[in-house]
């Protein structure tokens, strides 16, 4: 099951162990990407498509691979190399909100997201707990029932 981390206001989260982080707002979706090591543009592999994406060095060392939440417009889309971190531009092709940058990676509750708008911090991280100790409830609950 998908452990949904979310902070107010923030429309986006991690990739598995900390391969990315990415951000949607609108049409944008910013992707941080933590490079293993120093390296120029040249010595890697971007490939941007509508649909997907990879990001590896042409030595083969994959940094983030797979389907996107959803389509981007290639032609609009950038990228950069700032030291030993990569920043990514994705264009999206709708201006509409992503569950996850890659298809199978940690999503976002983007119900959630959407209410945080309207809720002071305190009510939004209570509902947050709330919400956590009802899936530990139910995922427990159908533990039960397995052994039964």
């Amino acid at each position: 099951q998908a452990q949904h981390a979310i902070t107010k206001m923030e429309n986006g989260g991690d990739g598995p162990d900390g391969a990315y982080h990415w951000v949607q707002e609108g049409s944008e979706v910013t992707v941080t990407v933590p490079l293993k090591g120093s390296y120029r543009a040249r010595e890697l592999d971007v490939q941007l498509k509508p649909s997907s994406m990879r990001v590896a060095t042409k030595a083969g060392e994959v940094f983030i691979e797979g389907d996107l939440g959803g389509v981007i417009n290639t032609e609009d889309s950038t990228w950069y190399i700032d030291g030993t971190t990569m920043e990514m531009q994705l264009a999206k092709s709708q201006q509409k909100d992503w569950r996850s940058l890659i298809r199978g990676h940690p999503e976002v509750d983007l119900e959630m997201i959407e209410g945080s708008k309207y809720l002071d911090d305190g009510l939004l991280k209570r509902i947050q707990r709330e919400k956590k100790e009802r899936e530990a409830q139910q995922a427990k609950e159908a533990e039960g029932e397995a052994k039964e």
